[in-house]
């Protein structure tokens, strides 16, 4: 029986390889398929704009679909303190030091 972080590890590589085909067909498909789109926008080619523009926001789009799925697929470990994503306790010894802390800390010392 495989352990729960290589059934993660597992749904990653899928969503991962998913993800890259759908990033080689919006590059490299539409690269090939756009010559015979010959409508002009702004004085250049559609296809010029289809490849220069959509690569790019295909990639853009690939990277936040990819951070949001291992976002979901990966469990919120319990009991640990600031089990609440963003949140931080106060008695949490690598939390940073406040400004208030800094300053009764250099007025005990000197």
């Amino acid at each position: 029986m495989r352990s729960a972080s290589e059934k993660l590890a597992a749904r990653a590589g899928w969503v991962r390889a998913a993800l890259l085909i759908v990033w080689f067909c919006a590059s490299f498909g539409v690269a090939i398929f756009a010559r015979d789109l010959d409508v002009v926008v702004a004085g250049w080619p559609l296809n010029f704009w289809l490849t220069a523009q959509g690569g790019v926001l295909v990639f853009l789009a690939v990277v936040m679909v990819y951070a949001w799925a291992l976002n979901r697929l990966d469990p919120e470990p319990e009991g640990l303190p600031g089990a609440e994503r963003g949140t931080q306790r106060d008695d949490d010894p690598a939390a940073e030091p406040t400004a208030s802390a800094l300053s009764d800390d250099a007025g005990a010392h000197g």
